[in-house]
């Protein structure tokens, strides 16, 4: 800069851009040096500050739906900003619903998402797992929240991820038996994922694909997972005080078929499973009489038990037209003329209504909602005797 002859200061211009990104202020620093016909003063150096006009970014999903398949992983679910930031933005995210079960379909902590300054979008990286198990296509719900105070949270704060099941194609139930529209209910304790030998069981998965998840949320309540008990497979053991499950479906159709894999731990005055919660209803193998009841709506089948304590069975009920039968490793043990059972909800190892307990192990239960032909029960019959090495009579 010059300042010319008989003049005591002068300027010079600095060019201000103005960049749209949103930053904190910022400075420039001027400094005097070399002058001629003149000395240094004390103030040599000038700083200028830069005020910067730019609002802060919204902070967002980039879409509020997106799916992938169970064997694409991770799923990024993306967060863009309106603009660039010269700042880094933060933001945090939690699962707040779906349809998916953590752990078992998917894998993610809450945190806190940065996008650096500079950049944008970013993802937050969800681990699906293909777990092999045929069922209807499942939700995870993210909310985003806590915009850090240089972002404003936008209107599309929450997200929907699909995860499309790949196991559906060619699906059929139990040794080949039924479809996902008539096996309403599968529960394998060798398909039970994530616990310990005595661990409590709160959820057990349904693996027919309908979701019909047999749960208990009261820690008291719960049931234990064994393992290595049945021909080297798991069970899930029922106390006879208070555990029991209830599982996520209405009965809607009076003709069922219930197979249970089973053994009992004493004579006890609760059911192995009951198709009403307050209706007296459902199958007792053995009572504290040492009798065995099968409900079949206007009334039991009733005989001294023929199963014993201690001992494993494939225990078959079947709800027909105008019959009930109860078959013990595929032989008929009992048939009754007619069906009137009262239906609404299914659960399994309790009568609530007078606080009756089942005390015994489950390894396998299986619901269809029609009565089973000959040719299917025998089927199914084989493959539960094959996976548990228990002898029936038609094989």
């Amino acid at each position: 800069a010059t300042i010319t002859s008989g003049n005591t200061s002068t300027s010079f211009d600095i060019t201000i851009i103005n960049d749209a990104i949103d930053e904190n202020n910022e400075t420039i620093i001027i400094t005097l040096s070399n002058p001629t016909n003149a000395g240094l003063g004390a103030n040599t150096q000038y700083t200028y500050t830069i005020n910067d006009n730019d609002d802060i970014p919204v902070v967002q999903f980039s879409a509020t739906t997106s799916n992938g398949g169970e064997s694409s992983t991770p799923a990024n679910i993306i967060v863009s900003l309106s603009a660039i930031s010269g700042l880094d933005v933060t933001v945090d995210y939690a699962i707040t619903g779906g349809t998916a079960t953590s752990a078992a379909d998917y894998a993610l902590t809450d945190g806190t998402l940065t996008i650096s300054a500079g950049s944008s979008p970013d993802t937050i990286p969800v681990t699906i797992y293909d777990d092999g198990v045929v069922e209807v296509d499942e939700t995870i719900i993210i909310d985003l929240s806590n915009a850090s105070s240089n972002a404003t949270l936008g209107d599309d704060s929450i997200h929907t991820f699909t995860i499309n099941d790949n196991d559906i194609s060619g699906y059929s139930g139990p040794g080949g038996v039924g479809g996902f529209s008539s096996n309403l209910l599968w529960l394998r304790a060798d398909y039970i994922e994530g616990l310990n030998d005595g661990d409590f069981v709160s959820s057990w998965i349904d693996t027919s694909g309908n979701s019909n998840n047999a749960v208990q949320s009261v820690a008291a309540n719960q049931p234990t997972y064994q393992t290595n008990e049945i021909n080297g497979k798991p069970l899930v053991r029922f106390d006879d005080g208070n555990d029991y499950f209830r599982s996520l479906f209405e009965i809607t159709s009076q003709n069922m078929t219930i197979y249970t894999v089973f053994d009992i731990a004493a004579a006890t005055d609760g059911p192995l499973w009951q198709t009403n919660m307050v209706n007296a209803s459902g199958f007792f193998p053995r009572f504290t009489d040492n009798n065995q009841y099968l409900n079949y709506g206007g009334g039991w089948l009733q005989k001294a038990s023929e199963f014993n304590v201690s001992a494993w069975y494939i225990g078959t009920a079947e709800y027909g037209t105008s019959s009930t039968k109860l078959y013990q490793d595929g032989d008929s043990i009992h048939y009754f003329a007619g069906n009137t059972i009262t239906i609404d909800s299914f659960q399994i190892g309790a009568r609530l209504s007078s606080n009756n307990y089942y005390g015994g192990d489950i390894a396998e239960m299986i619901y269809y909602n029609y009565d089973l032909n000959d040719a299917e029960r025998i089927i199914v019959d084989n493959y539960l005797a094959a996976k548990y090495d228990i002898t029936i009579s038609n094989d």
